[in-house]
């Protein structure tokens, strides 16, 4: 039994180590396809707008975390309209555009900034989030500069898009 317990405390270890490692500043953005809620239209990283710094998003309508940060990165908009922006979801239409109403107003009909839905659930796999928002920062040639799991202050997420 103890030698049981030696064995799935290793892989846990490795396992988490393994998952931690792929998510390294300077590596590239995964491969995906998710699908923007305007009108489904597949969307992979090649439809990436370059020359500019990307920030994708994972967001939960329904976490309140997720909400905050929507609202405050709305609130310091101007200081982030020269990135793009690509929030992504899992949930439906309807809690997506409440969503929005009500904490990313700032945010809607903005040329640089894009929801997409993970309908084949595929962020989590690829992409390794610990926390909702997860957030990740990519340079213009699509390496990643910085991410971020949980909450986080504005400022942070400011000094990393720079």
């Amino acid at each position: 039994m103890k030698n049981l317990f030696i064995v799935l405390s290793l892989l846990t270890v490795v396992g988490c180590h393994r998952a931690k490692s792929q998510q390294h500043q300077g590596s590239d953005m995964p491969d995906f396809t998710f699908y923007t809620l305007k009108d489904s239209t597949a969307f992979t990283k090649d439809d990436i707008e370059s020359g500019k710094k990307s920030v994708l998003i994972l967001f939960d309508t329904s976490c309140s975390h997720c909400q905050a940060e929507m609202d405050s990165i709305g609130k310091h908009y101007n200081e982030f309209k020269n990135l793009n922006f690509y929030l992504v979801t899992l949930d439906a239409k309807a809690e997506i555009a409440r969503f929005m109403d009500k904490y990313g107003a700032a945010l809607k009909g903005k040329k640089n900034v894009m929801i997409l839905l993970d309908s084949g659930h595929e962020f989590i796999p690829k992409f390794q989030p610990t926390k909702y928002p997860a957030m990740y920062v990519y340079s213009e040639k699509k390496r990643l500069v910085k991410s971020f799991f949980g909450q986080k202050d504005v400022e942070e997420v400011l000094e990393a898009t720079k």
